[in-house]
This record gives structure tokens, C-alpha cells and sequence, in this order.
């Protein structure tokens, strides 16, 4: 499942933005799951304290009173690998997105085609590797980054998942 992270404080801008990236799921027939968030400080908390965990972060930068190239700051201190695009009506941190590693910089109004361009290049990268269980005599693949941890009693295993199932 691919994860998105959306943080863009104008409603407005939040639904076509989700709107557009589940258009290229629906088309490409691929799981996914898009969390959005209103201000800086919200994504942060919960990537934070673990409960949020993405493949892709999309970032305005102007978000009213919080500025999202300074949470896409704090975001590289917490997790140095996630991709971060921005997408803003402004050009003034373009060059600075570098800084923090930035795999997109995309103005507003968005194109749609410019947002299939970096979700086909993110979603394209090899299959996730799995693990293969047997639960209730069937065989079921957890994806590694679905696992949170392992435990072990007895001569059984129990798998625990992000998304809180055993």
C-alpha cells in the first residue's frame, strides 16, 4: 500500500489534490491510503510519535501561519529517507527545496499530469519485499514496512502490523 501524506491548509486545495491522486490509483489498480493535514505542526506530531508513516509527503509551503519548508526541516530530522514534493503557488523556496532533498517542486494549480509524473516514478520502484505466513492453514504475505514487530511464545509467532491488526 502506498501511503501519502498530504499537508495543505486550504480545504479547497486539500480535495482536488486528493482527488487527483486518487485518479491515478483508481487508473493504475494500486492500494493506497492518503492522510491529510491542515498545518505543519499536525504531521509532524504524528510522524513524531510513529502513528503516521508515509511514501510520499506532499507539502505546501505557505500554510497559513506555519511555513512548510521549516516542517519539511523538522520532517528530514525525524525521517531522513521519506520523499518530500512541494507544491505551492510560490517559487521562493524552489532552490532552498534542495536542502532538504525534495524529489518534486510543482506549482499551483497543479498540473494533473506533473502529479502522475511523480507518483508513476515513486509507485514504480520494485515490489515490496514480504514476509509469507501461514494463518489459519492459509499462506498470507505481509509487506516488511507493514510490520511493526515480531513476537514470539512458545512455538507460535505473532506478527504485529501498523495498521494494529495481530
Amino acid at each position: 500500500m502506498f501511503r501519502i501524506g498530504i499537508c495543505e491548509d486550504l480545504v479547497e486545495e486539500q480535495n482536488k489534490i486528493v482527488g487527483k491522486a486518487k485518479s491515478f490509483f483508481y487508473k493504475k489498480d494500486l492500494r493506497y491510503s492518503i492522510q491529510t493535514y491542515s498545518s505543519g505542526e499536525a504531521i509532524l506530531a504524528e510522524i513524531e510519535d510513529g502513528t503516521a508513516v508515509f511514501d510520499l509527503i506532499l507539502m505546501d509551503i505557505h500554510l497559513g501561519e506555519t511555513n512548510g519548508f521549516d516542517t519539511a526541516v523538522n520532517i528530514r530530522k525525524l525521517n531522513p529517507s521519506v520523499p518530500i514534493a512541494f507544491l505551492t503557488a510560490s517559487r521562493d523556496y524552489a532552490v532552498e527545496s534542495y536542502d532538504v532533498d525534495a524529489v518534486a517542486y510543482l506549482l499551483k494549480p497543479l498540473q494533473e499530469d506533473k502529479l502522475y509524473a511523480l507518483l508513476a516514478k515513486l509507485t514504480k520502484a520494485e515490489k515490496p519485499k514480504s514476509l509469507s505466513v501461514k494463518q489459519r492453514g492459509h499462506i498470507r504475505n505481509l509487506e516488511y514496512r507493514d510490520i511493526l514487530y515480531l513476537e514470539s511464545s512458545g512455538h507460535r509467532v505473532m506478527v504485529h502490523l501498523t495498521n494494529g491488526e495481530e
